[in-house]
């Protein structure tokens, strides 16, 4: 008998699994959820970016893709470019992209995020223990399900195919090396369970919160009437996939670039993918068909030597002989055409003349069937809705409409180019739905009056809040290490065990910052800026400093910094003036428009350098009940101005970059102005720091926890600054890409 083996919580275990086994799999599975939770999401991330690492040692993938490839049945280069599929969906902006797209934020997994315009909060909160029946057409599908399933925190049990076994534990094991602390690699189990036996499946359903179930019709349809109604189905049953080629479309666009196109999308896993083209659909006159098929099997035939089919098995290859032999029949009495690479079974591309819809035998198999118009498609394809996943569409920038209606009426999921069908981009629905949506449960938590002021990360236990804190310093050191040229030997050992090792990192000094960004270097950078914002300060030192945000730093800033308004009371409906120096490369008055507008306010830009009496018109015009602004410009207007600012209604103003003192907000109040709190405490170099609420007086601000993480150093050391006296303080931004600041003195 052979030895079967098995992947369990990191490691390895032989022999048949038996269903006492299973029982206490479960009964494990269930004890790991825990720690897997409270893992912060972007070390999930890391770990499997590690994976990405290790996978891509050229010996190791050279060695890795001729094992797999002597296993299944495709040919080493068709193995080789899945596996570059698979490291590319394994980088940490790619998961990263998927998450964001899928949940809406990097967070929902590891607290829960205000949703502002309900007063409430939103978790993603994992099934729990999930199960994975994975498909043997394609062998990434156990590791990719896999994957799915720890970026939403489950625990994992993987039943792999009889098809592919060796590369799901191989993958196994590079988490396992690729995870310190092993929770990740704790969180799985990748076990090789005979279909004939189903004893310890049943056990397995009845004891799972969710089971994804990659396979056929009869697969799917015996699963069903399996699992407890406490158990989430996600079902990824059979699909199939057409491509349809206009004559406006030839003409627009060349025979060539698109049949080469189609070509491609036809060998690209040998048509085993439900996103492979299995019929041609095409309004093309026979003259236009047969110099658009020359090209087609030009493409293949090139294809055969550069991405080889891949072995079949004895049905496959006489089923397709069987269809050669019908269509060379069909092609001698003139009711079809047969084009096809020889004997040797490369590629068959079948002309039929009676329109209709079958299933193509597959291996490169391309049937070509004749249509008129866009509704001619829908009468084909009506009988098989449902089960239509991707319509490559070649079309008239006039016929795409029409062709756009008629696939929704189909069911169809996917409507992409002729060379799209095979790709795909991060966060796509998968046959309609977004996998990572389907492995969580939504959590909506009602917000009281007194949490509707505070982010949830500041009602988490310190222990909480020290792992996710760590956490996301460890994947900051990680990307800066990697990524940009002045940290790449600076963090060159330094490993993160706990908050105290972060002073082993060197002190970025201020007066260092203009020699590491443009126009003297870029070596700060951590990848080359493509969009986003430039902002300058001129600092202590009288150099001026130029500082780089990606539009994604931004986001993730102006979320942060909008905690403190939210906490003062801002809310869809006020009406809000920013008074801020705009232009000259500020940054203050961009940002609080963009603040202002997530808060759902109605927002009137004027800026400080307005005219005065148009912004006192406004005002009044509007009944402005908040400004934002510098102290003292605010003040200059309202002494020479106060009954205005009176009879506008203005009760509210928040400012930032000066203080107000005491007798200042008297003035204010003496003019009905009785709210006067910071907007917000940040510099330009380091972002947003600290943000006050309606119990903290004068310069008080909370700590932006989660978003920076700030050290209080001596005045005359770098060593801790003892409780109670002054000290420096040195921050760090915890979700700051493009150009990292890390213990910023």
């Amino acid at each position: 008998m052979d030895i079967v083996a098995h992947w369990v919580f990191g490691k390895p275990v032989e022999g048949q699994f038996e269903l006492n086994q299973a029982r206490a799999l479960l009964a494990e599975a269930r004890n790991r959820r825990k720690s897997l939770q409270e893992i912060p999401f972007v070390e999930i991330v890391e770990c499997l970016h590690r994976v990405r690492g290790h996978l891509s040692q050229v010996e190791r993938r050279r060695a890795s893709v001729e094992r797999i490839a002597a296993g299944s049945n495709f040919s080493t280069p068709m193995v080789d470019l899945a596996y570059g599929v698979l490291l590319d969906a394994l980088d940490r902006s790619m998961l990263e992209a998927k998450v964001k797209e899928e949940l809406g934020s990097l967070e929902v997994l590891d607290v829960p995020v205000h949703d502002r315009s309900r007063s409430q909060l939103l978790k993603a909160s994992p099934l729990g223990v999930v199960l994975h029946l994975a498909s043997g057409n394609v062998f990434l599908t156990a590791v990719l399900t896999l994957v799915e399933g720890l970026l939403t925190k489950n625990v994992n049990i993987i039943k792999m195919s009889s098809r592919e076994r060796w590369f799901a534990l191989e993958f196994a094991r590079a988490v396992t090396a690729c995870d310190p602390e092993g929770i990740v690699a704790s969180s799985f189990a990748v076990l090789d369970l005979p279909g004939r036996d189903d004893t310890v499946l049943g056990e397995f359903y009845g004891g799972v919160d969710g089971v994804v179930v990659w396979g056929g019709e009869e697969v799917v349809k015996q699963l069903r009437g399996r699992l407890p109604v406490t158990c989430r189905a996600i079902e990824y049953g059979p699909k199939f996939s057409v491509a349809v080629v206009t004559s406006a479309a030839v003409k627009s666009y060349g025979a060539e670039l698109l049949a080469e196109a189609l070509a491609h999308s036809v060998a690209v896993w040998d048509q085993q993918a439900c996103s492979s083209p299995q019929v041609l659909y095409t309004d093309l006159c026979e003259a236009e068909l047969e110099a658009f098929l020359d090209h087609v099997c030009q493409t293949l035939d090139r294809l055969a030597s550069t991405l080889p089919l891949g072995r079949r098995t004895l049905d496959e290859l006489a089923e397709v002989t069987k269809e050669r032999e019908l269509a060379a029949f069909n092609a001698a009495i003139g009711t079809g055409g047969l084009r096809t690479s020889g004997s040797r079974q490369e590629w068959t591309i079948i002309v039929e003349e009676k329109p209709g819809f079958r299933l193509s035998p597959l291996n490169r198999t391309l049937l070509v069937s004749p249509l008129k118009t866009p509704e001619y498609l829908f009468e084909q394809l009506s009988a098989v809705c449902g089960h239509l996943q991707t319509i490559g569409l070649a079309a008239s920038r006039e016929e795409r409409s029409r062709f756009l209606e008629i696939a929704e009426l189909l069911g169809a999921t996917r409507i992409t180019s002729l060379e799209g069908m095979s790709g795909g981009v991060p966060g796509e629905p998968h046959d309609g739905v977004h996998a990572l949506r389907r492995l969580v449960r939504w959590v909506s938590t009602e917000v009281g009056s007194d949490e509707a002021y505070y982010s949830p990360l500041e009602t988490l236990s310190l222990p909480r809040l020290e792992r996710l804190v760590l956490g996301r310093l460890r994947a900051r050191v990680a990307r800066a290490r990697e990524g940009s040229d002045y940290y790449r030997e600076r963090l060159d050992g330094i490993e993160l065990r706990s908050l105290d090792d972060l002073a082993s990192i060197p002190l970025l000094s201020p007066r260092d910052l203009p020699d590491l960004v443009p126009p003297r270097s870029r070596a700060l950078f951590c990848s080359e800026p493509r969009d986003g914002y430039v902002f300058r300060s001129g600092g202590s030192s009288g150099r001026p400093k130029y500082s780089l945000y990606s539009l994604e730093d931004v986001a993730a800033d102006m979320a942060a910094a909008a905690r403190g308004p939210y906490a003062l009371g801002l809310r869809p409906g006020r009406r809000v003036a920013s008074m801020f120096s705009a232009g000259s490369l500020y940054g203050s008055f961009i940002s609080s428009i963009k603040i202002a507008e997530l808060l759902g306010c109605q927002v009137f830009p004027l800026t400080s350098h307005a005219d005065t009496e148009m912004v006192l018109a406004t005002l009044e015009a509007f009944s402005i009940d908040t400004v934002l602004g510098i102290p003292s410009t605010f003040l200059c207007l309202v002494r020479e101005h106060g009954e205005r600012f009176r009879s506008a209604g203005v009760k509210c103003f928040l400012y930032a970059g000066e203080h107000v003192f005491e007798e200042d907000r008297a003035l204010l109040a003496s003019y009905g102005i009785d709210d006067v709190l910071s907007f917000g405490y940040g510099t330009v170099d380091a972002g947003p720091l600290g943000y006050q609420c309606l119990h903290c007086r004068g310069s008080e601000h909370h700590l932006l926890v989660g978003h920076q993480h700030l050290e209080l150093l001596g005045l005359d050391d770098d060593l801790p600054c003892p409780v109670g006296r002054a000290g420096r303080v040195v921050v760090t931004n915890l979700e700051r890409a493009l150009m990292p600041l890390l213990r910023y003195d």
